[in-house]
């Protein structure tokens, strides 16, 4: 494997099926599955203003606001990166849906492996947030579909630019995903 490609990082919209596909496709690449906002969590446990006490990523959110928890994130890209050098195993990672919106995170993240945008429609991410619900951040909002929605617009272009590969996924189920995602690979990872 060439080595600036040996990890795959996997970004999209809150809903897409980040974490559900990367678990599926890490189990069929027999490599190791790391979530972002799991790192996320536990580097939080070890700021004074946790306690010590761990929390889920949304609250994790709610806890920090917004500016504080992207500062959190660009350190968990770092200790990612940190990782993702230091390992020989091929990794596949979930990156949060805001991962790639600050530049220097991005950056990080970017250098780290093969970026797919795991691409799903809007009206079948937005029925998958209304069974889910909404991230943290748009819990007080007076409309927040119609934020989501916004955010969305907003997030895609980014996603769209940075990706080395976009997978269409429709509404496919998280299998049928995988084999989507595993045809592409022979040719860059």
């Amino acid at each position: 494997m060439h080595p600036s490609f040996s990890h795959i990082l996997l970004t999209g919209f809150k809903g897409c099926g980040k974490s559900t596909v990367g678990r599926k496709l890490a189990a069929r690449l027999n490599a190791e599955f790391v979530d972002l906002d799991t790192i996320i969590e536990d580097l939080f446990v070890t700021m004074p203003q946790s306690g010590g006490q761990h929390l889920s990523f949304r609250e994790v959110f709610r806890a920090l606001g917004g500016d504080a928890f992207r500062e959190l994130e660009l350190d968990a890209a770092r200790h990612l990166a940190t990782l993702a050098r230091a390992t020989d195993e091929r990794l596949v990672i979930a990156l949060g849906g805001g991962a790639l919106m600050r530049p220097e995170t991005r950056e990080i993240l970017i250098a780290v492996g093969t970026v797919f945008y795991l691409q799903v429609p809007l009206d079948e991410i937005l029925r998958r947030a209304h069974q889910t619900g909404f991230p943290a951040f748009l819990e007080n909002s007076p409309d927040p579909a119609k934020e989501f929605i916004e955010l969305f617009h907003r997030r895609e272009p980014i996603y769209l630019e940075h990706a080395h590969r976009i997978i269409d996924l429709g509404a496919a189920l998280p299998d049928a995903a995988v084999d989507i995602i595993v045809s592409t690979l022979n040719p860059i990872c």
